[in-house]
């Protein structure tokens, strides 16, 4: 059984089977429906339910708050239509590079912790993005994978991949990809980007790999002159997990009110970095209502769900909250209810 979906702005009705999502029923249609992480967490794809009925999966509260949902707001990724609908997506701000797919080679993998590579690409045709975006990377008989961009230069991208024990994709990535080999770049994607007209304080949260974005934003706000304070955090289990501190230090020494934490969960030695977790360190430290400010957080989706709730605690609004979830092809599929081959 299927369904008919009108969605107004691009005039255009698309089928969506019965079970399927909004979202990746458009996707699959070739529409360019605004999205991020595709799991009910960020709030990129929301969309006004015009005419029918969905059924809503299971999403943040951060990302459609229920007043929202009293105003005919859904989530396109989480909805699955229970009847024919008609519906149009909000007006948003929107990062203005073009999705660009092409060829890229391989410059260089290198490690960066004991689980965590970089992996620089040269495209064949210039590929811009934001800080806090993601691109799409297609290895020769390996699923696709989203990974977020990382700081780099001389036309080059990076990213940060976390190589997952029995993974598919990031063992082959780090144990068998050489200089010189051709991969297929698609980009870029998502929504938690930086927002350079934003004058308010600024906290930035990275867990695990979930550094590079972060990393991309506060790299970005220090050369643009953001002057606001900018108060960093990052995550990690143990001391072998840490990376990036001297990129983080020049930045820190270029920008007066950057501050940078690293927060360690189960670090099993006394050193001179801080114990516990993020959220709880951010609590605090920084007291107060959080309006006016804007959260960029990227990493494990338990700290980014903490940090959503903190956030929220402290009045933060829903459109200051920039989220990217790290997660897993099986915790993903595990949370979306069926397979999902794009994922960090």
């Amino acid at each position: 059984m299927a369904y008919r979906a009108m969605i107004s702005g691009v005039e255009q009705t698309i089928s969506v089977e019965d079970g399927e999502t909004l979202l990746s029923a458009a996707l699959g249609a070739g529409i360019a429906y605004p999205h991020g992480c595709r799991s009910g967490r960020c709030g990129s794809c929301k969309t006004q339910l015009l005419d029918g009925q969905v059924d809503l999966l299971p999403h943040t509260p951060f990302s459609l708050t229920e007043a929202e949902k009293q105003q005919g707001l859904i989530l396109a990724c989480r909805a699955r239509p229970s009847s024919d609908v008609a519906v149009r997506w909000l007006a948003r701000p929107a990062a203005s590079h073009p999705v660009v797919r092409t060829t890229a080679v391989v410059r260089a993998v290198e490690p960066l912790t004991h689980d965590i590579v970089e992996i620089r690409l040269k495209p064949e045709q210039p590929l811009a993005a934001s800080p806090g975006q993601f691109a799409r990377l297609y290895f020769r008989g390996l699923p696709a994978r989203d990974y977020s961009f990382a700081p780099t230069a001389d036309g080059e991208v990076a990213f940060h991949v976390r190589v997952i024990a029995g993974g598919e994709v990031s063992p082959a990535i780090a144990g068998r990809t050489r200089p010189g080999l051709r991969v297929t770049i698609e980009g870029p994607y998502g929504e938690a980007y930086l927002r350079e007209d934003h004058t308010g304080p600024m906290l930035c949260v990275a867990g695990g790999s979930g550094l590079a974005p972060i990393l991309s934003i506060v790299n970005r706000a220090v050369s643009a002159r953001m002057h606001q304070p900018i108060h960093m955090y990052f995550g990690a289990r143990d001391t072998g997990d840490i990376y990036g501190v001297e990129q983080l230090s020049r930045l820190a020494a270029k920008h007066p009110r950057l501050t940078m934490h690293i927060v360690l969960s189960a670090t099993r030695a006394p050193g001179p970095h801080r114990s516990g977790f993020v959220h709880q360190a951010i609590a605090g430290d920084l007291s107060g209502s959080k309006r006016g400010w804007k959260a960029y957080v990227a990493g494990p989706p338990a700290m980014v769900d903490a940090v959503d709730a903190l956030c929220r605690e402290h009045g933060m609004k829903p459109g200051d909250f920039h989220a990217d979830p790290f997660f897993t092809p099986s915790a993903l599929s595990a949370s979306l209810g069926s397979e999902h081959e794009f994922t960090r």
